[in-house]
């Protein structure tokens, strides 16, 4: 499910490969719920040193295609897909085609990974609570051995159901806050969300939404939220113009002053 450590996990294997020279090189592209075909080509070529100015797709993965090929042992990262994505499209090589490209991909749903033809599916579970409390712990600071906050401590990670996003978003939030702070939010924790998106589970939902609450005044929220929109790669040039046209910044005229 979304939050329980995919992206992270794939990192950090696609890192252990490389340290152990399992391969040449390695790739990596979020290809995400709406699936941006130019985007993802992009992506792998820029690792690759390749420079895509054909604006038609077949022809960028044509020449996508070949470039993967002349490498003899290269792992693709495919990131978070929501659904079936054809790779001959993007141009990118598998089974007998080029036995030396490796793919490894993630996705909320194993039937989309069957309709791709992967074959060694597992499942990512929640933390165990040992595992669970060293995160929390690491996150939210030795504060939580306080023998007076310790037991509202153990309540709050344990609220957060396992789930790492969960675990460091909450543990982020509370860290250095009072008594009284951490009990508020074990009780919100422990109040079922009424919200829910898909392939999201409630204790993710209302761990974010708690951290949400926790920031700073009206304006930093708005510039949180206008920065979820305009999706992965912001320029801060544009967020400012945004934030003006939109009046998030109060009697501000000029872009210098924003």
């Amino acid at each position: 499910m979304g939050g329980i450590g995919k992206t992270t996990l794939v990192k950090e294997v696609s890192r252990q490969a490389m340290e152990a020279k399992l391969f040449d090189m390695v790739v990596f592209s979020e290809v995400s719920q709406t699936p941006d075909i130019k985007k993802i080509q992009q992506e792998i070529a820029e690792k690759l040193g390749l420079e895509l100015r054909e604006e038609v797709e077949s022809r960028r993965a044509s020449r996508l295609f070949e470039r993967l090929r002349n490498e003899k042992k290269i792992l693709v990262v495919l990131d978070n897909i929501w659904k079936h994505l054809n790779l001959e499209t993007v141009g990118i090589p598998f089974g007998e085609d080029h036995k030396g490209c490796k793919l490894l991909l993630t996705a909320r749903d194993r039937s989309v990974l069957l309709k791709m033809g992967s074959k060694d599916n597992f499942l990512i579970n929640n933390l165990k609570d040992e595992e669970a409390g060293r995160l929390f712990k690491m996150m939210a600071g030795d504060d939580v051995e306080n023998r007076e906050l310790k037991s509202t401590a153990i309540g709050v990670a344990r609220a957060c159901g396992g789930l790492p996003i969960a675990l460091s978003t909450v543990a982020k939030a509370l860290r250095g806050k009072s008594l009284h702070e951490w009990k508020n939010s074990l009780r919100e924790l422990r109040t079922p969300s009424m919200d829910n998106f898909e392939g999201v589970s409630a204790e993710t939902y209302s761990s974010i939404e708690l951290s949400f609450n926790h920031l700073k005044g009206e304006q930093l929220k708005k510039i949180f939220q206008l920065c979820s929109l305009m999706g992965n790669r912001i320029l801060t040039l544009d967020l400012f113009k945004y934030s003006m046209g939109l009046g998030i910044f109060k009697g501000v005229n000029k872009m210098e002053d924003a």
